[in-house]
């Protein structure tokens, strides 16, 4: 054991020194670009994929919270208020809420028609389900469903159909359970607010009305049950225990994982091929520690002829620049997090800062120009850029930035095993 450590013990002092040593000819220049290089990539890498993960994150709660829930249940059977009561007691779940979903064609007082998913409501649902009151911005008017007939309209579909709070509109719609008993129906709500949310389609496709007027159009339609959870990655478990509840017997139960499969499926390729090819950067930094650490081992030849005519092992020689290659590593994987964790939280007074700088430099000898923007709300329905750092995601980055070192630097220094310390000794 002690030999070992006395081993171990060199190996990390020589590294140490040849990191500290300047080179012959550059000095620290070769290591200072291979940290820089690690740092940038890492810095870069982390930056993006936050912003991606809060433009993600962004959609996916927007649709969790306003369309499909966190767990949906429905069946031949409706839930009695009992029910619901055990429902709401299971650990984890923080409303339960009742809803009918309607395909219908609505059009204003002009000619223009639209095809709209309907969402019947209870009228109460801001105050039991504060993730979708938090979601909801109102636009105009009120969330206001307790008369009857009265609708609430996404701000953009009302755009287009040119509405406002107090227009009548009419819903059309086919009802009833299978082709033969289809008959349609056309009934006129009068618009009590608009609304706006994170997420486009949202706004220019969804419309909500009160849940006593869903018989009008679905008479024979079954009541789905949406359920919120504190933390909707608790899904799996939460309906492992709902199931256990007697009385659900027979009843789809269905997490927000299966029901938006196709699209968060999509949004994680995404994801992951974006991470995959901005990983390519460490090919290019791979490259120049490659080149960095051959002349390393070029350059000190002649005392790695004299470690092994003293007894080191192969082995153990090239584990010096293998630690001198970690040390890069480890260095610029720890300064490209920093630096990537500030650039990311700061990234909206970062622009603010580059536009201010830009439009005053532009308005320079102009008495009016428009205004240089980087990220415009009015685009992408925020305000700011959102962002969300994941830790698995800020391991695996450094994680690759440090394989990429260590593998660069076990390929420049495969050259060790063949040195012969008396062809190379013989003429010192």
């Amino acid at each position: 054991m002690g030999g070992f450590l006395k081993s171990v013990k060199w190996i990390f002092h020589i590294s140490f020194r040849y990191f500290l040593t300047k080179r012959k000819e550059k000095g620290h220049t070769a290591s200072i670009l291979s940290i820089a290089g690690i740092t940038v990539g890492v810095m870069t890498l982390i930056g993006v994929i936050a912003v991606m993960n809060g433009f993600q994150q962004g959609f996916i709660t927007n649709i969790n919270e306003i369309r499909s829930y966190h767990i949906r249940i429905e069946g031949e059977k409706s839930l009695d208020p009992r029910l619901r009561d055990e429902i709401l007691a299971v650990e984890g779940v923080s409303a339960v809420s009742p809803f009918v979903d309607i395909q219908t064609i609505i059009q204003g007082f002009m000619a223009e028609q639209s095809g709209a998913a309907i969402r019947a409501v209870e009228p109460s649902i801001l105050d039991q389900d504060h993730g979708f009151a938090e979601k909801i911005k109102i636009a105009d008017g009120a969330f206001d469903l307790t008369e009857e007939r009265s609708i609430v309209l996404g701000a953009d579909l009302a755009f287009s159909l040119g509405l406002r709070v107090g227009d009548r509109v009419s819903l059309l719609s086919l009802a009833g359970k299978g082709y033969d008993k289809l008959s349609p129906v056309n009934l006129e709500f009068v618009v009590t607010g608009t609304f706006r949310s994170g997420y486009y389609e949202i706004n220019s496709t969804m419309a909500f009305i009160p849940i006593a007027d869903a018989p009008l159009f679905a008479p024979e339609e079954d009541t789905v049950f949406g359920l919120k959870l504190i933390n909707h990655y608790r899904d799996r478990e939460i309906l492992r225990n709902l199931k256990k509840i007697p009385g659900l017997e027979g009843l789809y139960m269905e997490s927000w994982r299966e029901y938006n499969k196709s699209f968060f499926s999509a949004l994680l390729m995404e994801k992951l091929m974006m991470m995959v090819l901005i990983s390519l950067i460490f090919l290019v930094v791979a490259v120049n520690i490659f080149h960095s650490m051959k002349r390393s081992v070029v350059e000190r030849i002649e005392e790695v002829a004299l470690l092994k005519a003293v007894g080191a092992a192969p082995f153990s020689v090239q584990s010096v620049f293998i630690l001198e290659g970690a040390i890069i590593g480890v260095l610029g994987s720890a300064a490209g997090t920093v630096f990537g964790f500030l650039v990311t939280k700061n990234i909206n007074t970062i622009f603010g800062f580059v536009e201010s700088a830009v439009n005053a430099i532009r308005s320079i000898g102009k008495e009016s120009i428009n205004d240089f923007s980087i990220y415009t709300g009015s685009s992408y329905y925020l305000q700011r850029v959102p962002v969300e750092i994941m830790t698995p995601d800020v391991i695996y980055i450094t994680s690759v930035a440090l394989f990429s070192a260590l593998a660069a630097a076990w390929m420049a220094s495969r050259g060790v095993a063949s040195v012969k310390p008396a062809v190379v000794l013989r003429y010192e």
